[in-house]
């Protein structure tokens, strides 16, 4: 069922047996996957089904180093289905060696394998719509070329995994007819969590005090708290619940708001390939259940051990935008009305504009109109027209000539980290301040990584990778951290000294709180996180449920009070 908390009476208590903070993807799965059994679950939603000024608003706060890192209420959504209902889709599982502690890596190594995520990653795979959860090209791409490089042999560097692509998924869309129909599952629309009361110890969660722009306040009272607020939301909550001056929250755990992680991310170099253009396959390709897969070259995990690399991949990225030579007009297009696109993607197509480059970007355009028209016809389709959507832009190269784009993992830094700042939201709650940091060894780490490419691509006589060397290091900090991965401030552990929660999730220290969310991630690896945090949110979703089972905890009917509206709501 979905309700308008502005209904929910001033001052009302609502019971429940689990409330869930925050309805995006970890939320929903948690609500989803509790719907079936004898538990009571209230979800509480930042927000309506669309985005709004006001909501948003709420997410504002300081960044320290803003030419590094975005603005806080960017890439993240506060409504109905969360940020799931922007992201890109990309979905790649955590390779087992992000689960290590690895000598060359302070701070690395979970509470747990990647052997145990294993089968939450085949369920997680169902609500991202991927399909068949395959990530090697040989079983997902049969009877097509096993290797974005034909002849790459290394041991160092691979070109056999794939990333594969979600449609992608809006979960609050996903999820919204099956959680309406659930009995014991509540959605409260517009219903902003301002805090986590403790008990009178502070080792539990007492209750969850919320607001509503009406304006009216209410509480909603649990057995069990999920914070699934987002990698900066909940820790913000977290962090504000452990200092409140009334009822704190006893976490133990000196690591709450630090080991903020992304990833390094950006185009540096450029590869002249000597094989023919059409043997390498870099582009999209769709799998037999009809997924968008892309091939890349990773880092292999013995190579990463043996050099004290972190975690590192690369994809072929069209040749360097900015330069007319390329001869593109589809490219010349993309850089003409760079300042048109969405803000992550035109912060990466910043470069110096003379009128010799706008030149040349014009005459490629009026040149090879039809070109650009026949894109432009397809992208369209492709892109907006059809229920699985093409993830991006992926142009084929004749010359065999293209740039290089790095993904790569940020080491965990307690330097790195979010505060709670002075200034405070409408509510009352203090903003976020981010103070996000990336470590000499992250870039070090970038860099050798480019370097063992270089290597391995010209020993095999594939091509020649052309790099800047006196400028890598500036050229691998030019994009600072990728819009939207908040991982890290809330991390798994397997003490409170090494972390903030336990291997199920649970907050050292608070009897019934957990949270689910890339806030927990103590490595970041190279993959984007949301895979991970699904597979992540339906184990704690098996955990509560065993948890109940063996505590033969009964579930109690949700007592809401409620009232017609008699006033508008802001708009």
């Amino acid at each position: 069922m979905f309700l308008d908390a502005c209904d929910i009476d001033d001052g009302a208590t609502l019971e429940c047996d689990v409330c869930v903070i925050g309805a995006g993807a970890a939320g929903l799965t948690i609500a989803h996957e509790l719907a079936g059994s004898a538990l009571s679950v209230i979800v509480i939603s930042g927000g309506g089904r669309r985005r709004r000024g006001r909501d948003q608003a709420l997410y504002r706060g300081t960044v320290r180093d803003p030419s590094q890192h975005s603005w806080a209420d960017r890439f993240r959504e506060r409504r109905y289905g969360g940020t799931t209902a922007i992201w890109g889709g990309r979905c790649v599982p955590y390779d087992a060696i992000d689960f290590e502690a690895r000598p060359y890596v302070p701070h690395s190594g979970w509470p747990f394998g990647r052997d145990t995520l294993e089968p939450y990653y085949a369920r997680a795979a169902v609500y991202c719509e991927i399909g068949a959860p395959l990530f090697d090209a040989a079983t997902a791409l049969p009877d097509r070329p096993a290797s974005l490089l034909p002849g790459l042999a290394s041991e160092a560097v691979t070109g056999t995994t794939i990333e594969r692509f979600s449609r992608p998924t809006d979960f609050g869309r996903l999820l919204e007819r099956r959680l309406a129909a659930a009995p014991a599952v509540r959605v409260l629309l517009d219903a902003h969590c301002i805090g986590l009361a403790g008990a009178a110890n502070g080792a539990a969660i007492d209750h969850a005090p919320c607001a509503t722009f009406r304006p009216s306040r209410f509480s909603v009272r649990a057995r069990t708290y999920v914070v699934a607020a987002g990698g900066l939301e909940t820790a913000r909550l977290l962090m504000a619940a452990r200092q409140a001056s009334a009822q704190p929250l006893a976490i133990a755990s000196p690591w709450l708001g630090r080991g903020y992680m992304g990833h390094l991310n950006g185009t540096v170099g450029a590869i002249r390939f000597a094989v023919p253009p059409e043997r390498i396959n870099g582009g999209y390709e769709v799998s037999p259940d009809g997924v968008y897969c892309r091939r890349r070259l990773w880092v292999t995990a013995a190579a990463q051990r043996q050099h004290g690399l972190l975690n590192t991949m690369f994809r072929l990225h069209h040749p360097p935008i900015a330069d007319p030579t390329h001869r593109d007009p589809v490219l010349s297009a993309m850089y003409l009305v760079k300042d048109l696109v969405l803000y992550e993607y035109s912060r990466k197509l910043r470069a110096a504009r003379s009128l010799g480059h706008l030149l040349g970007h014009l005459r490629n355009v009026a040149t090879r109109p039809l070109v650009l028209a026949r894109f432009g016809i397809d992208f369209v389709d492709r892109r907006w027209l059809r229920p699985r959507r093409l993830p991006s832009v992926a142009r084929f190269s004749p010359t065999g000539r293209y740039s290089i784009e790095f993904h790569a993992e940020q080491s965990p830094d307690p330097a790195s980290r979010l505060e709670l700042g002075d200034a405070v939201d409408c509510f009352g709650m203090p903003e976020l301040v981010i103070d996000w940091r990336v470590h000499a060894r992250d870039v070090d780490s970038v860099a050798r990584a480019y370097a063992l490419l270089q290597r391995e691509l010209a020993a095999a006589g594939l091509g020649v990778l052309e790099l800047d060397r006196d400028g890598m290091d500036a050229a691998i900090r030019a994009d600072g951290a990728v819009g939207g991965h908040h991982l890290g401030a809330v991390r798994l552990a397997d003490a409170p000294e090494r972390g903030v929660v336990d291997r199920h999730g649970r907050l050292f220290g608070i009897a019934n709180g957990y949270v689910a969310s890339a806030a927990v991630l103590p490595t970041s690896s190279q993959a984007n996180p949301t895979f991970t945090v699904v597979a992540l949110a339906i184990r704690l979703a098996d955990h509560l449920r065993q948890r109940a089972h063996a505590t033969r905890l009964s579930a109690r009917p949700v007592r809401l009070e409620t009232r017609p509206r008699r006033e508008p709501v802001p708009a």
